[in-house]
């Protein structure tokens, strides 16, 4: 089941549709004490300020928080990212986390669609200014993120007799392009 293209979903919306009113505000998201132990194991990052309760409580935020790069990326899971039409992630940018997430706080992601740009017939590049708060409404990490972005559905872009998946196409010429 494909997103909702409604203005409460602009990640649904054709490239063409989108301009700087396009917004998005996710539900509360638990930054639970698993998912920082999961985040640790896979990325190696054992810092006792992550883990550690005791060694946290002394530490300069007072108790245990989350990986900075986690709460990033559980903020992108909160994006409902229409298939059809968000290839990728390209480029995070501008990224700063301004105040520590703890462990088994709660956040918000309001993101706002920004600057596009269409690279070619196909595809073009969506800014999306994303701002991550904590349950006070503080804000804990701002960020620009980079998405490819079809210019038609993919189903429409499958009827055309190309069998290509983006981000990998080809220009007039014929010849293949990476769009990285």
């Amino acid at each position: 089941m494909n997103p909702d293209p409604t203005p409460a979903n602009p990640f649904a919306l054709p490239f063409d549709e989108l301009d700087g009113a396009a917004a998005f505000t996710s539900e509360p998201v638990l930054v639970a004490a698993r998912d920082v132990e999961a985040f640790a194991a896979l990325t190696g990052d054992h810092h006792p300020a992550h883990l550690d309760p005791i060694w946290a409580a002394d530490g300069p935020f007072g108790r245990p928080i989350a990986h900075g790069l986690l709460v990033l990326s559980q903020a992108v899971g909160t994006l409902p990212l229409d298939p059809e039409r968000v290839i990728a992630l390209r480029r995070l940018r501008d990224v700063v986390f301004k105040r520590p997430v703890g462990v088994g706080d709660v956040i918000t992601v309001a993101c706002a669609i920004g600057a596009r740009r269409a690279l070619d017939e196909r595809t073009g590049l969506v800014d999306c200014a994303c701002r991550i708060h904590d349950a006070d409404g503080r804000l804990s990490v701002r960020a620009v993120i980079e998405v490819l972005w079809r210019r038609e559905p993919a189903s429409v872009a499958a009827t055309d007799g190309d069998d290509e998946i983006a981000p990998v196409t080809r220009d007039r010429a014929g010849e293949l392009r990476v769009l990285l």
